[in-house]
């Protein structure tokens, strides 16, 4: 009985350590291997941001959204009084929303990136230039912008126009005074005659905007600061200017006047001699119109006109040439009676006016 309970004293066996062991080997691998991913991901990272690509992307897509500073002075040369500063700023901004960058090849080597800044339908705004600014972890390059510009000449536009001197241009709300002036004394074609024989006539004057961009009306606005439309902007509008009431005095004297000058020059049966009397006594005494007549009277012969008479008269135009003058452009249609039978002629004259004591009297015709 000895034995047996001594036998089941004995101590029990000691436990394997192995598994306790390959736990912290497994810990020890996985903080290790953690650390390195941590550093891969870190290396990575300055990988990515080493990579001129990225710059350029982040570039891009930074267009759209801030204008930059050097845009904004690009756009130092249009008028301020013209265009603000915040719509400058909003028109930079929507033409650079759509904007997209083309790598200059022929200019670009590997620490040095030029780009085009193109806008969406392709036309150059501009270049940037990226290189290494800065040094990374693991000493890699961190890209950057090391220099841009912008040209946004290509849209800039300019007008320009032609108008009455002493007419007020406007671009949008801005007036164009003398500095916009390109030409002055510019003379009226329609009246080219009148300028062999008057002075101090009228004359016109060409404006030439400064450069804007956008889309900014010419408004032109008359002497006493009617705003004009642009169909009404022609030669031909601006010399109809008469006032309403020698308007009518030259409407009432025109049929009169031409009716005596037809029958004179027709000299129907030697008949030129009444006629002159009676048209002289509606021209000025010692005028070019005066002279003329008498050159004509005294070169009257043989005439084979049987009848002349007036179908249609048509007052084109009256123009104030100031100082008591006036222009008529007229057309007119005859029927004359010869040999031929009846043959319509059709005129058209330029006839001065010239008052005098309240009254028209006609002073110089010139056939247009």
């Amino acid at each position: 009985m000895a034995k047996k309970n001594r036998k089941a004293e004995a101590p029990e066996r000691k436990q394997s350590a192995f598994p306790t062991v390959v736990v912290i080997y497994l810990w020890i691998l996985l903080i290790l291997g953690g650390g390195a991913l941590w550093v891969l991901r870190d290396f990575l990272q300055a990988y990515e941001l080493s990579r001129p690509s990225y710059c350029v992307a982040d570039y891009e897509a930074a267009l759209g959204e801030t204008v930059p500073a050097s845009a904004l002075r690009a756009l130092d040369s249009v008028d301020a009084r013209i265009m603000s500063d915040e719509e400058k700023s909003a028109w930079v901004q929507a033409l650079l929303r759509d904007a997209s960058l083309s790598k200059d090849s022929s200019q670009s080597w590997e620490e040095h990136q030029v780009y085009f800044i193109q806008s969406a339908d392709g036309q150059k705004l501009g270049s940037v230039v990226f290189e290494p600014v800065d040094t990374a972890e693991f000493r890699m390059p961190v890209w950057g912008v090391r220099e841009e510009s912008f040209d946004f000449s290509a849209y800039y536009r300019s007008a320009g126009i032609t108008v009455p001197a002493g007419w007020q241009v406007r671009l949008g709300e801005l007036p164009l005074g003398p500095e916009s002036v390109a030409e002055d004394q510019i003379p009226f074609a329609l009246l080219a005659e009148c300028y062999l024989h008057y002075e101090n006539l009228p004359t016109m004057v060409r404006y030439e905007t400064p450069p804007f961009v956008g889309d900014l009306p010419l408004r032109v606005f008359d002497g006493q600061g009617r705003e004009v439309p642009a169909e009404q902007l022609t030669e031909e509008a601006f010399l109809d200017d008469c006032p309403d009431e020698m308007r009518q005095q030259v409407n009432d004297f025109v049929p009169e006047f031409l009716h005596l000058y037809v029958l004179f020059s027709a000299d129907i049966k030697d008949s030129a001699r009444y006629y002159y009397n009676l048209l002289t006594a509606l021209v000025q005494p010692g005028s070019q119109l005066a002279e003329r007549l008498k050159l004509a009277f005294e070169g009257f012969g043989y005439s084979a006109t049987r009848s002349a008479e007036l179908e249609a008269i048509t007052v084109n135009r009256i123009t104030d040439l100031g100082a008591g003058l006036y222009a008529a452009d007229i057309s007119y249609t005859t029927q004359v009676k010869g040999h031929e039978g009846v043959v319509p002629v059709d005129d058209h004259i330029l006839l001065v006016l010239r008052t005098v004591n309240g009254q028209l009297l006609a002073d110089a015709l010139y056939y247009q």
